[in-house]
């Protein structure tokens, strides 16, 4: 009876997502030029230090959601269908103030009434599970609500409500078997009064204050 050769395996782990972001880090600090003895690490040391840490800190979180940390935080979320329009208004500018303070960031809101931008962040963004870490700058987000799951519809949201001439004819040449939408003003004047990403938040306070 001939056996059967055993199939190999690699006995060394596939990197996770967590891994790979160390990988990256280790790599930008092993580029940069040797510090001379007596000499303060460069702000870019300091900065990857500071990544790796918090990286390190978020591959050993437990995982939460945003709505958690908002109730947290003491904004109560009722389901969209409970609340009147100046309830839900009020509501909603809670959740954009509060989600900002967890620096993540909406934009291309203004196709969206209300109601219906509260409807997709209840229903989708504040269900996305995260490390349950205080908000730094490492974990800072846009988040476009564009993201309807389609690429196609994205892109044609996107040409109707947000792009210039340029982008317009760039997607003219590229997608030429799909119809461009005509250009029309979005029917809410929101992103403009959204919070907005600092310097601080992308680089950190020793970078804005330098």
């Amino acid at each position: 009876m001939r056996k059967r050769k055993r199939k190999k395996t690699n006995s060394k782990p596939e990197p996770d997502g967590w891994e790979e972001c160390l990988e990256m880090i280790r790599r930008c600090r092993s580029n940069l030029p040797p510090i001379s003895p007596g000499e303060d690490p460069s702000l870019v040391a300091k900065q990857l230090d500071e990544m790796e840490e918090q990286v390190i800190q978020m591959s050993k979180a437990p995982l939460t959601t945003y709505f958690r940390k908002l109730e947290r935080a003491g904004i109560t979320l009722p389901p969209p269908g409970m609340m009147d329009g100046s309830e839900l208004n009020k509501r909603l500018s809670q959740v954009v103030q509060g989600l900002a303070r967890l620096k993540i960031y909406l934009g291309h809101t203004d196709h969206l009434s209300d109601r219906e931008l509260y409807t997709e962040l209840w229903e989708g963004l504040l269900h996305i599970r995260v490390p349950d870490v205080p908000p730094n700058r490492f974990t800072l987000c846009f988040y476009s609500m564009l993201r309807v799951g389609d690429e196609h519809q994205d892109g044609q949201l996107y040409m109707r409500y947000y792009a210039g001439r340029e982008a317009r004819q760039v997607w003219a040449k590229e997608f030429p078997d799909k119809p461009l939408p005509p250009r029309e003003k979005p029917p809410f004047n929101r992103d403009r009064h959204l919070p907005k990403v600092s310097e601080e938040d992308l680089f950190g306070k020793e970078h804005a204050e330098a």
